[in-house]
């Protein structure tokens, strides 16, 4: 059997970000499981054109990562009731590499955790042709 390959994208470049306990736990969790290998992806350290450059935009490493993924695991902090504009710009500019697959959403607030994020981030997600299942609240504060 061939092994799934889903990658855990911590999804905020912010200094001091607590996503990232969030992030690394969600991965060694996954990387627990029989039938997954899984990656780190830290999406500060993919390079990203700010410029409306089209295909030149992507990086070559994420694409062919997130082309090769049967799935995404995407940890998203909460600012200001939205998700970070960065993944946003990381999923836009990878559209044809993810689209038609399973997308989970791992949401992370130090206060209350109400979801907006994640909902918005999971209706970005259906219009992309992205599956992100049925929604189970998830929090780490």
């Amino acid at each position: 059997m061939v092994p799934l390959f889903i990658p855990i994208v911590l999804g905020t470049a912010r200094k001091g970000r607590r996503s990232e306990n969030a992030a690394r736990f969600v991965f060694e969790e996954t990387k627990k499981r029989a039938g997954v290998e899984t990656e780190f992806v830290d999406i500060c350290k993919i390079p990203m054109r700010l410029d409306d450059a089209g295909e030149q935009m992507k990086d070559p490493a994420f694409s062919d990562l997130v082309k090769r993924a049967d799935g995404l695991i995407l940890v998203v902090p909460e600012y200001n009731h939205g998700y970070p504009g960065l993944l946003k710009h990381a999923l836009d500019m990878n559209l044809e590499e993810y689209i038609h697959k399973a997308v989970g959403i791992c949401g992370v607030s130090a206060g209350v955790l109400d979801m907006p994020a994640e909902f918005s981030l999971k209706t970005a997600s259906c219009s992309m042709n992205v599956s992100s299942g049925g929604r189970q609240d998830f929090s780490m504060s």
